[in-house]
């Protein structure tokens, strides 16, 4: 109910198809080619979940990006963890630096 509220519009282009969330119980992935994207999305999820009665865990709520930006994202004013390496591009540039 929350996501068909929200209508996501950024993600990412896979076959043709937007990609913009992967869903497993309780657990969400988002996608979104830019960082301003992506905290936009997570605030509109936020704020659709607080209409509802539901709270996003800010604590667990954590990113890995693959950005050219040093930007931080933030929801409720809370800047959200990073997990993981801050660049994934450059944390794969690493591992074939190793091959």
């Amino acid at each position: 109910m929350i996501f068909r509220k929200a209508d996501l519009e950024h993600g990412l282009n896979v076959d043709g198809e937007t990609l913009t969330n992967l869903r497993f119980a309780d657990d969400v992935a988002l996608a979104t080619e830019k960082v301003e994207n992506m905290e936009e999305q997570l605030n509109m999820l936020n704020n659709i979940s607080l209409e509802s009665g539901l709270k996003m865990h800010k604590g667990k709520t954590k990113y890995m990006n693959n950005f050219e930006s040093n930007k931080d994202i933030t929801i409720e004013g809370r800047k959200l963890q990073i997990f993981g390496s801050n660049n994934l591009s450059e944390r794969h540039n690493k591992g074939r630096s190793n091959m």
